[in-house]
């Protein structure tokens, strides 16, 4: 079961990077960014397909970021998400949050198996700032589920 304490010592942390941000601005991954930029988190968003998207500079992989990051924000295939993981892990960036969809066993493995810190649910469900209907999830959520 998720913590609460689990949920806010990530929410703590300031500069992350955000794999998998999309072109499409409806997805949950572009309204993560917008949430977070505006609460005024350090994101770096990773997508290797493109330079840019609308405004925003998107970084190829975790080697083109300079800064040191606190964790990370994981929106992708889980295909995908393996790597990501393993580059995390090359990177000393162990605390991870991955968005519903985005885990499958091999991934699970790994985290376990190093012994990564990680989150695996929607990320705008536990982001107190998030909004309708979030909130209104969110408050079924604790009082059916959370400690």
């Amino acid at each position: 079961m998720l913590s609460k304490e689990k949920v806010n010592n990530f929410w703590m942390k300031k500069n992350l990077a955000l794999f998998g941000l999309s072109r499409d601005p409806k997805k949950i991954s572009r309204r993560v960014y917008e949430l977070l930029v505006s609460k005024e988190y350090q994101i770096y968003p990773i997508n290797p397909n493109v330079e840019q998207i609308d405004s925003i500079t998107c970084y190829k992989s975790l080697d083109d970021i300079k800064k040191k990051l606190e964790g990370a924000i994981v929106i992708t295939n889980p295909k995908i998400s393996i790597e990501v993981v393993k580059k995390c892990h090359q990177k000393n960036i162990s605390e991870l949050w991955f968005q519903l969809d985005t885990m499958d066993d091999n991934v699970t493995a790994y985290l376990e198996e190093n012994e990564m810190n990680y989150i695996y649910s929607c990320v705008l469900l536990h982001h107190k700032e998030a909004g309708f209907p979030h909130t209104w999830h969110r408050f079924f959520y604790r009082l059916f589920s959370m400690k």
